[in-house]
């Protein structure tokens, strides 16, 4: 689903304040090994989509999770990226470049603050996000 990390990626850079907190550290799938304070990873959770016919028209279904950290030791600034990346992406309608896709809805289903080990903050951050292909057929 490159289609989806791209609109995903493609919304960050729109929202000045969520990409200017994170300084514009913001990966897919993976990070780049460096000394940023805070970053943010986006991995694609759900690899198969699954597939749904509702109200006859067909929905595709993915997972989403944004792995936020911060090398503070205090989490005052990983919880403003937290409030902000949820103001985004709680209520955003993604935008798909190949116009194969549109956005139905995006939920987020789960959250969770932990520190690591290694004294990193990990902000744990899922979306379930309902598409329809352009080219929806109705159930068979």
């Amino acid at each position: 689903m490159l289609e989806l990390q791209q609109a995903i990626a493609d919304e960050f850079k729109e929202n000045i304040e969520l990409f200017g907190l994170a300084d514009g550290n913001i990966f897919i799938d993976r990070s780049v090994q460096k000394e940023a304070s805070e970053y943010i990873v986006v991995h694609l959770v759900s690899q198969v989509v699954h597939e749904e016919y509702v109200y006859a028209r067909r929905l595709e279904f993915a997972r989403v999770q944004f792995s936020i950290y911060s090398k503070k030791d205090s989490t005052q600034r990983i919880n403003e990226i937290f409030k902000v990346l949820t103001e985004v992406f709680d209520r955003v309608t993604l935008t798909f470049r190949a116009e194969k896709w549109r956005n139905i809805n995006m939920k987020r289903v789960n959250s969770f603050l932990m520190r690591q080990e290694d004294g990193i903050w990990m902000y744990m951050v899922d979306y379930t996000i309902w598409l329809q292909p352009v080219t929806s057929t109705t159930a068979p």
